[in-house]
């Protein structure tokens, strides 16, 4: 690991000088390596151990068989929901769990407010006998911290993982998650502080990959020596998030599995289990996980199409039986219904401004689901009977007689009374208001028409309506 210590080193020193903010303790001319005393964001004092620290302290082959014993304890799982601020609480793990993921994290947790605040304990990590296997992941940036928070979790779960994989801004301006990836000392001290201070405990990481496949394996190789017994890898780096994200590189998670002797889990870039099962092909690892795959799509890993009102609703039901916070179900019906509504900001303000009730019932969440499934409904359903109409599978025409369906050459045709056509009439004056809330076109006494949305053919038009 000497080749991408200096690497790192020379990476971080660049940062460091680069960024007039820095709070590096008054260092910022200095390699972080070198530094003997880092003030970090909880006040306490940071003492790194020196390069001899990367020697395990440890026999490592009987750490890795440790590994894979544990890792067969848990089923040897395949599909892995991963850990997602405020997202993959109790409720949205076990609904997960009813649809095929093996494993579940916890959300991120602070290690300062998890290790000093009860509150926060309780407010942020809940879990049931059933919530098993599971990871419980910290942030941190100082060893003694992340132990002290460690330690209130380990009868509830079956490892601790610690987040070197946060690109955001507030993980650069707290020093955490994938900003210290630069510092492989302190990398290593969290690491190996963890498995001692533990006692054995499982201790996991969670990494994202460098621009070089070279630095990322050596990161990966130090991250086992220092005492992890699963490895997560995201295949993108830190500066691949939000709308410049880009595909996620398997074959550098491939050549960190193929260098490791521990479980290798591959993230990044799953969304369908078509997806997932090509991951562990391509990738070799031992497991995949998935995290904006599964707030689309929580039945990702079983394979079933769940309809995303039937999903939403369901989620709302497991949101109440485990008492999930309003601000955690907001997003999760969001993103569930977003391939319906992403095109409509009137239905996504609406979903912005419901407010719950003081008693926290989350029924206001369940009309907005009512409401809008009939929106899209008949939107949907007008759409498909003007394509049927354009395909010449569906004839209207207005007549006063009961309707007569009639068979022949596999295509049926049907008329429509004047009850049905006044029926289809007020459908589509639906379906123009909802047109005229996504588009602002004008209504129909500034000009406005519903024929021109659909192009209704004259028959309809002239007669009875």
């Amino acid at each position: 690991g000497g080749g991408v210590l200096r690497t790192l080193t020379a990476s971080a020193n660049r940062e460091e000088q680069d960024n007039p903010n820095s709070k590096d303790g008054g260092h910022k001319n200095q390699p972080i390596a070198r530094i003997n005393a880092i003030q970090t964001e909880d006040s306490k004092v940071y003492v790194p151990r020196g390069p001899e620290v990367f020697k395990a302290t440890f026999d490592l082959d009987l750490h890795v068989a440790e590994a894979w014993e544990h890792w067969r304890a848990m089923g040897a799982p395949r599909w892995i929901m991963a850990p997602m601020v405020d997202q993959s609480e109790l409720a949205f793990r076990m609904m997960g769990r009813k649809y095929d993921c093996d494993l579940c994290y916890t959300p991120m947790l602070h290690s300062k407010l998890f290790a000093g605040s009860h509150k926060y304990r309780k407010e942020y990590l809940t879990s049931i006998p059933e919530d098993r296997p599971l990871a419980v992941q910290f942030c941190a940036n100082n060893p003694d911290t992340l132990l002290s928070a460690a330690k209130h979790v380990t009868h509830m779960c079956d490892a601790v993982d610690i987040n070197f994989g946060c690109p955001q801004d507030i993980a650069r301006r707290g020093r955490y998650g994938a900003f210290l990836m630069d510092d492989p000392h302190r990398v290593h001290d969290l690491i190996l502080t963890l498995k001692e201070g533990l006692g054995g405990f499982p201790v996991w990481a969670k990494m994202r990959v460098f621009d070089d496949t070279q630095a990322t394996v050596d990161f990966a190789l130090m991250v086992q020596r220092a005492g992890a017994s699963v490895v997560a890898v995201h295949g993108r780096t830190r500066k691949q998030k939000g709308h410049l994200a880009g595909a996620a590189d398997w074959d550098k998670v491939a050549a960190v599995k193929q260098a490791l002797s521990i479980p290798v889990i591959c993230n990044g870039g799953v969304t369908t289990l078509e997806e997932a099962e090509q991951c562990l092909r391509e990738s070799g690892c031992d497991a995949v996980m998935s995290a904006n795959g599964l707030l689309q799509l929580p039945s990702l890993f079983s394979g079933k199409a769940v309809e995303p009102f039937d999903a939403a609703k369901e989620y709302i039901e497991y949101a109440v039986q485990y008492k999930a916070n309003h601000r955690m179900v907001r997003p999760h019906i969001f993103n569930i219904l977003i391939p319906l509504i992403k095109h409509r900001p009137d239905l996504m303000a609406r979903l912005g401004q419901i407010t719950t009730r003081r008693d926290g019932s989350l029924e206001p969440f369940l009309n907005f689901l009512e409401d809008v499934r009939g929106e899209v409904s008949c939107l949907a359903e007008a759409c498909a009977q003007q394509k049927a109409l354009e395909e010449g599978t569906l004839e209207l025409v207005n007549v006063e007689d009961p309707p007569v369906v009639e068979e022949g050459g596999g295509v049926l045709s049907r008329s429509l009374t004047k009850a049905e056509f006044k029926a289809l009439k007020r459908k589509q004056r639906r379906v123009a208001k909802v047109l005229r809330a996504q588009d602002g076109t004008p209504r129909k006494r500034d000009g406005f028409d519903t024929r021109d949305v659909f192009d209704i053919p004259s028959q309809w038009r002239d007669a009875g309506g």
